[in-house]
């Protein structure tokens, strides 16, 4: 993943910055005005969530992106109440299912 370490294209400094575009920038000014970043480095914008967030990703199936999806879309408390009342849940079937299978 690549980050702009000065105003760049539309990208404001701190912003990710897609790979294509990020090659180009670094072979085209002496300058660099994107960096590389580790993932690990990638801090996460959760704060009250963190504990949840950290939760779906222990669970076999669940990678970061999707359990960032599932706290943007609610808190464990309206996931569980989801589930008891049975309500569609906006994820793929498979994430469904370990989600119903460990919190309901």
């Amino acid at each position: 993943m690549y980050k702009a370490i000065k105003k760049i294209g539309g990208y404001k400094v701190g912003d990710e910055v897609p790979i294509e575009k990020a090659i180009v920038w670094l072979e085209m000014y002496v300058e660099p005005h994107v960096e590389k970043i580790d993932s690990e480095d990638v801090k996460n914008d959760f704060t009250n969530d963190d504990e949840f967030f950290k939760e779906l990703t222990k669970t076999d199936g669940i990678g970061k992106k999707t359990a960032k999806d599932i706290v943007v879309w609610g808190t464990k408390e309206k996931l569980i109440e989801a589930i008891k009342l049975k309500a569609d849940l906006p994820f793929r079937d498979d994430i469904v299912n370990k989600l119903i299978e460990k919190y309901g």
